[in-house]
C-alpha cells in the first residue's frame, strides 16, 4: 500500500520525461548538459566534455543540482567519438548543434527522487508511440498558430512552438529558450489513442 507522501514509479517517470537538461556529476565534478532519450530503449544520449571519459561514477541531476533534483545513476556507459548515428538527428531536432563531438550513451541504473528510490527499468522504457510519432508531429506542426493556441489551453505558453517529440505522457516542444513539456492528461497508450488526443486538442482551438 502506497502512503500519500510516497511517489510511484509512474510519478517518477512523468518527472523524468518533463526535462531534457541537467547537470552531470562525473566523480563529483559538475557539467551542465542537454540530453535526449532514445525512443527505442530509453537510454540517455548527450554530448560531453572529453574530461568526463575518465570518470568512475556518473550521476545525472535532473533538471539541475539541488535538494529536490532527481539523481539518476548512469551505467553501461558508452563513449562515442563522432557521429552516433540517426539518434544525432533527434538530438539536433531538440537542441540544435551539439557542443561536442564526443557522445555519452548510458542506461539508467536507478534514480532517487523526492525521498523515493526508483529502479532504472521503470524510467528507461521504450516509447510506445515511436512508430506513430512522425505522423503525430506532422499533425501538431501543421499550423504553428493553432499549436501555440492549443498549448495555451494546456497552460503552456510558447511564442513560436515546434513539437519535437511525443510519448504516452505528453509532448516535447522546442521553444526559443529550450524544451518545454505539454501534458494533455489523456490516454495516449498507443498510436490510435494519441491520434485522437492530438486531433481533439487541435480542434479545440
Amino acid at each position: 500500500m502506497q502512503h500519500e507522501d510516497e511517489r510511484s514509479p509512474q510519478d517518477a517517470l512523468r518527472h523524468f520525461r518533463r526535462f531534457k537538461q541537467g547537470v552531470l556529476l562525473a566523480d563529483g565534478r559538475p557539467w551542465r548538459t542537454r540530453f535526449i532519450v532514445d525512443p527505442v530503449d530509453g537510454a540517455v544520449l548527450m554530448p560531453i566534455d572529453p574530461e568526463v571519459r575518465g570518470a568512475d561514477e556518473l550521476v545525472l541531476h535532473i533538471p539541475d543540482e539541488g535538494f529536490d533534483a532527481m539523481q539518476a545513476l548512469l551505467e553501461q556507459n558508452a563513449f562515442i567519438d563522432g557521429d552516433p548515428g540517426a539518434i544525432a538527428d533527434r538530438f539536433m531536432g531538440y537542441h540544435g548543434e551539439p557542443e561536442s563531438a564526443i557522445w555519452l550513451r548510458s542506461t539508467l541504473a536507478a534514480a532517487r527522487w523526492d525521498g523515493t528510490v526508483v529502479d532504472g527499468d521503470d524510467l528507461a522504457i521504450p516509447n510506445a508511440l515511436r512508430s506513430a510519432e512522425p505522423a503525430l508531429l506532422r499533425a501538431l506542426n501543421s499550423d504553428r498558430e493553432v499549436l501555440r493556441a492549443a498549448l495555451h489551453g494546456l497552460g503552456v505558453e510558447v511564442e513560436s512552438p515546434t513539437a519535437v517529440g511525443v510519448d504516452p505522457m505528453g509532448f516535447d516542444v522546442r521553444a526559443a529558450f529550450g524544451i518545454v513539456r505539454a501534458e494533455p492528461g489523456e490516454d495516449m497508450r498507443d498510436g490510435e489513442a494519441a491520434r485522437r488526443v492530438v486531433e481533439s486538442l487541435l480542434a479545440s482551438v
